[in-house]
């Protein structure tokens, strides 16, 4: 069995509201959003969707209380942080699971608890719609494509609330771990005319919002977006903040937060 979870990183403006975080952060979050997608151990991956993703933080903390934490002690505590939301849709789970050889998928949002999925998704509707359009027109293999189609998604879907940047999670049987996927990708959002002998050219100019980049894992709690058109790279942690005590309470625990760095004799350092 093989198990891949998708993510986007937009984050809409008024799900930052609020946060407590400084304003560099703010902006930083405005610019690149967040992973809502955060491996809190090696047997267990937890995505997370809705209208106060940040709620996620009160799960995280509580599973970082506990120290020791099985399954359906996540699933219950997940539960818990859902039903407590003022609104279902604010907080919405999918926790992917290794536990003692088993891979499981959970899905909790509507204020049900679904076990032993075969698959799910949280959030938009119309975002899955376009998901499983690109999926099955193509002529591959359905688990073949699945990681193109979500990279169009984010590229396009008609809803605003997704975007930013694409992210894939796999559970990797050798290393009995979730990782963070290494990829390269381009985007190109402007149409092309192809005459007959042409190139294709695989991404445009930057102002056409063209860009090719790379995913960097670093390790289960850090990821590197560096994009070829930018002059800094973008890292999204659950541990890495910026020297404030606004940006490293409770509130953001374990949420992968950007910031941009710049590398220095291979050296990687903040903005």
């Amino acid at each position: 069995m093989i198990v891949y979870s998708y993510c986007d990183t937009k984050v809409l403006a008024e799900s930052t509201i609020g946060a407590g975080v400084s304003r560099k952060l703010q902006r930083q979050l405005e610019k690149y959003g967040i992973i809502k997608s955060t491996i809190i151990c090696p047997e267990f991956c937890i995505s997370y969707a809705g209208n106060n993703a940040f709620l996620a933080s009160k799960l995280f903390y509580k599973l970082f209380e506990m120290k020791e934490f099985f399954r359906e002690d996540v699933l219950r505590e997940a539960y818990d942080v859902h039903i407590a939301a003022k609104n279902p849709s604010d907080i919405e789970f999918i926790i992917c699971s290794a536990e003692e050889g088993s891979l499981h998928i959970d899905s909790i949002k509507d204020n049900k608890l679904r076990k032993d999925v075969p698959s799910a998704w949280l959030g938009s509707f119309e975002a899955f719609n376009c998901f499983q359009g690109y999926r099955l027109k193509s002529k591959a293999p359905i688990q073949n494509n699945s990681s193109q189609a979500f990279r169009e998604v984010v590229s396009g879907c008609g809803d605003e609330t997704v975007g930013g940047f694409p992210i894939a999670i796999q559970y990797y049987h050798s290393d009995n771990s979730f990782e963070y996927v290494e990829e390269y990708g381009f985007i190109s959002n402007k149409e092309q005319v192809i005459l007959p002998g042409e190139d294709i050219v695989f991404y445009t100019s930057a102002r056409d919002g063209g860009m090719s980049y790379r995913t960097i894992p670093m390790g289960v709690g850090s990821v590197i977006f560096d994009i070829d058109q930018m002059q800094n790279a973008i890292l999204y942690s659950r541990d890495h903040r910026y020297d404030n005590k606004l940006d490293t309470g409770e509130h953001l625990f374990g949420i992968m937060l950007p910031m941009e760095i710049m590398q220095e004799n291979n050296v990687w350092k903040s903005v």
